[in-house]
């Protein structure tokens, strides 16, 4: 009977070990936010001018492309902002291609336009489109910028590509990946405790002492 009841609690924190693993890991992997900058930080011109990158290396995930200007000051912020809703202040294509140059998705972006935007007292950040990218495929990034205010050139700004997530589920992710790898840990030490007990017990039956083989 005892010896059952080993087996069946080895058996119960194997699968719990197992699944606090897997948990562990799945959460580790939602962590890992893919982020490729492909423009850094600088007041480089963007007004009239087309740019282009190769992405490669995508995992299968949505992705965004950010626009991120850096504000140093509120009057800087201030005036982008009123910039971003005028109508006729800028236009901006965007165009995704794949490895044979064929358009897959594309968008335009006005003054005034609605568009998904985040801004804190330093930065903007202005999501000019998302798509679904699939592992193993090569993409080609287009973007082309035209206004005619060299206010946008004068910005601290870069252009990056981020995977689409929920900043706001992120301490959670991290909770339960904490109180996976805690489960894991935990689970494994009695894995190992109830392994050393079994095979104390099989000693003793192969010795003989099967009535004392929990008094020691």
């Amino acid at each position: 009977m005892k010896k059952l009841l080993l087996v069946g609690l080895f058996i119960i924190l194997l699968i719990i070990c197992s699944l606090s693993l897997i948990c562990y890991l799945h959460f580790t992997n939602k962590l890992d936010i893919d982020k490729i900058v492909l423009k850094k930080q600088d007041s480089f011109k963007i007004s009239n001018v087309t740019y282009e990158f190769n992405l490669d290396q995508l995992r299968n995930k949505a992705y965004n492309v950010v626009l991120k200007y850096l504000t140093n000051n509120e009057t800087d912020a201030i005036a982008l902002r009123e910039r971003r809703d005028t109508p006729g202040k800028y236009n901006i294509v965007v165009h995704i291609r794949d490895k044979k140059g064929n358009i897959i998705q594309g968008a335009t972006i006005s003054g005034g336009s609605k568009f998904h935007s985040g801004w804190s007292q330093d930065y903007e950040e202005w999501f000019l489109i998302t798509f679904l990218a699939k592992a193993s495929h090569s993409y080609k990034l287009q973007i082309t910028f035209w206004s005619d205010d060299d206010f946008f050139d004068k910005l601290t700004k870069e252009i990056y590509v981020e995977q689409d997530y929920d900043p706001a589920a992120l301490p959670w992710w991290d909770l339960f990946r904490t109180a996976s790898l805690v489960i894991f840990v935990v689970t494994l030490a009695g894995v190992a405790v109830n392994l050393f007990i079994m095979k104390r017990y099989q000693d003793r039956i192969k010795g003989g002492d099967v009535g004392n083989a929990f008094r020691k």
